[in-house]
């Protein structure tokens, strides 16, 4: 920016800027003024995580940064990592509040409705869980055998954001892709035979207080055991987020 004149107009004008990049910068204020807990961020991401990759999984969350607003505290605050994310590195989750009394619903117009915008976070995430590494390089077209893989536990890498697969999800299948001694198996490096498959008709647990409901509904996503997908109840059309517990079968997350 020039100045040409010794008038007050300019300094005023770079006054401005300064303070509009600063409040560009700043978190968003809440309706108490005040940021929304670190402690409580910290949480809503290591509980996506662990729904993602299996509720065993260690999570180390370092260079934390929260761009969000207090709200609500009696509802809960929701975490969705961008899509593609992988662990290893830097991730941005959108943050929501989940209105009390709500099921969190996937893909539905209940479901959008039932979440608050809270802001997002960004931070690099790394997760240790029981995972599988081959012990020799494999050719696209192999099938794994028992002594091709050893089962371990430890950091995972730079992994998409998804559960791992089993030994016995692995054994069998085939390599789609050449794969080098000490890799991590993925699903994006074997086809993996999902416990659940897209367009099953599965029974549907959940719990309503003290009593335990079955009903049934149909999958619209593929899943090995622990996952969670999609499904849709066939009467009421109603979305639900749902756990993988065996075949045919999944349990309604709260």
């Amino acid at each position: 920016m020039k100045c040409f004149s010794r008038s007050t107009t300019c300094l005023g004008s770079a006054v401005i800027a300064l303070l509009w990049g600063s409040w560009l910068h700043a978190a968003p204020p809440g309706a108490n003024g005040q940021a929304v807990s670190e402690s409580v961020v910290r949480h809503a991401i290591e509980n996506v995580i662990r729904d993602r990759m299996g509720r065993e999984a260690d999570v180390r969350i370092e260079a934390l940064r929260i761009n969000a607003v207090a709200g609500d505290e009696a509802m809960a605050l929701m975490a969705s990592p961008e899509p593609g994310a992988r662990v290893g590195r830097s991730i941005r989750f959108n943050l929501s509040r989940l209105k009390p009394g709500s099921r969190e619903t996937l893909g539905s117009d209940a479901g959008q409705a039932s979440h608050v915008p809270a802001g997002y976070a960004l931070a690099s995430i790394f997760v240790a869980a029981d995972h599988v590494r081959t012990v020799r390089p494999l050719s696209r077209g192999e099938s794994f055998v028992d002594a091709d893989l050893v089962a371990t536990r430890g950091e995972v890498g730079a992994v998409l954001l998804q559960r791992l697969p089993r030994p016995s999800d692995i054994v069998g299948a085939r390599v789609v892709r050449d794969l080098v001694t000490g890799e991590v198996v993925t699903r994006s490096t074997v086809e993996v035979r999902p416990t659940v498959r897209s367009g099953d008709v599965v029974a549907v647990r959940t719990s309503v207080g003290p009593v335990m409901v079955q009903t049934q509904a149909v999958a619209e996503q593929s899943g090995l055991e622990g996952d969670m997908i999609r499904v849709v109840n066939r009467e009421s059309r109603r979305a639900l987020k749902a756990r993988v517990v065996g075949p045919g079968q999944v349990e309604v997350v709260q």
